[in-house]
């Protein structure tokens, strides 16, 4: 079975396949920070939730800048207090 397709998954396998170390796997599933699924005793991290976060996270992000438009427009708003 490919981890791709699977819903829930072990700290330990979540940690192999995210490269993410063990210790900061558990210290995210303990702060809530990933979704977890209780299974008896054990502690599973619940993909299916996180993909369904980060599919929405994708759909609420602003389009970027093009870099033309980070520039400042006129010479005169870019100078700092030191330049003036």
């Amino acid at each position: 079975m490919q981890d791709a397709q699977v819903p829930i998954m072990t700290a330990q396998r979540f940690s192999e396949v995210s490269g993410l170390p063990l210790g900061v796997v558990e210290a995210q599933l303990d702060r809530r920070i990933l979704p977890v699924m209780r299974l008896g005793k054990r502690r599973l991290v619940n993909v299916e939730a996180l993909r369904q976060i980060a599919q929405q996270a994708k759909s609420s992000v602003r389009p970027q800048l093009r870099d033309d438009e980070l520039q400042p427009r006129s010479g005169k708003a870019s100078r700092t207090k030191s330049q003036a």
